[in-house]
């Protein structure tokens, strides 16, 4: 199980430097640089010596998978940019959140929205699985999407997408605004893929003061025979390294 910590490729080296395995980079910004633009930051991820294991923000709101103004040949050119971009960076995980562009919008079926979000992860795992890539869908809490908001519903979502690069990932943030339990990871099973972490009051980075939580969250990936990854995706109080090398060494530790 590797241990990754989201940001920006301008923060790469200094994750190297903190003791993370990978770096989780957001990929619609990417995807909408220019060829020079993605070169150049490809080339600073490259110079920091920190593999890009996995990606979130995968869709950008300019490409919405739900509601009426989804464009099929919209979807696919920019799926198709941006698993190739994914590709080139190293990522083997896209994540599937963007409450942006799959938020329902108001008077739209809902039945008809998990249609269409069902057929857009299908068709980014089809585009995903020619690299080698996994798309995890990503359950947001009720504040941030009215679709797919627990990890029991990303696991129904995933199982009707039906395709072998298409899994869940769990949030505990999202978890907890849910009050979902860790249950809900061994009833994921195999279907989990992914992991994001963070405190639930503030959304920070999780320190030793959180080594319970941390501990039960790594018992049942554990006895479930997890073997994905698990990222912090979170905020700083006022050290953002310091703080950082503190969660690692804590999550180390547990997995000791």
């Amino acid at each position: 199980m590797k241990l990754g910590f989201c940001g920006g490729v301008d923060l790469a080296s200094s994750i190297r430097d903190w003791g993370y395995d990978y770096i989780e980079l957001a990929l619609a910004p990417l995807a909408q640089q220019t060829d020079d633009e993605f070169a150049a930051s490809l080339k600073t991820l490259k110079a920091s010596g920190l593999p890009c294991l996995a990606c979130n923000v995968f869709l950008p709101r300019s490409v919405p998978v739900v509601g009426p103004a989804v464009k099929r040949e919209d979807c696919l050119a920019y799926v198709k940019k941006a698993v190739g971009r994914a590709a080139q960076l190293g990522a083997k995980v896209i994540v599937l959140g963007s409450s942006g562009s799959r938020n329902i919008p108001a008077g739209f079926p809902g039945s008809k929205a998990l249609e269409q979000l069902r057929d857009f992860a299908r068709l980014a795992a089809e585009e995903a699985a020619a690299q080698g890539i996994t798309i995890v869908i990503e359950p947001l809490n009720m504040t941030e999407s009215n679709i797919i908001n627990r990890v029991s519903e990303g696991l129904l979502l995933t199982l009707a997408v039906d395709h072998p690069n298409c899994k869940v990932l769990a949030d505990t943030y999202h978890m907890q605004i849910e009050r979902e339990g860790l249950e809900a990871l061994a009833q994921a099973g195999s279907e989990l893929h992914h992991i994001h972490v963070s405190t639930f009051l503030g959304r920070k980075i999780p320190l030793a003061a959180d080594k319970e939580a941390l501990k039960a969250l790594f018992s049942q990936l554990q006895a479930i025979g997890y073997g994905g990854h698990v990222s912090i995706e979170a905020g700083f109080r006022s050290d953002q390294a310091a703080e950082a090398a503190e969660a690692l060494q804590v999550m180390r530790g547990l997995l000791a």
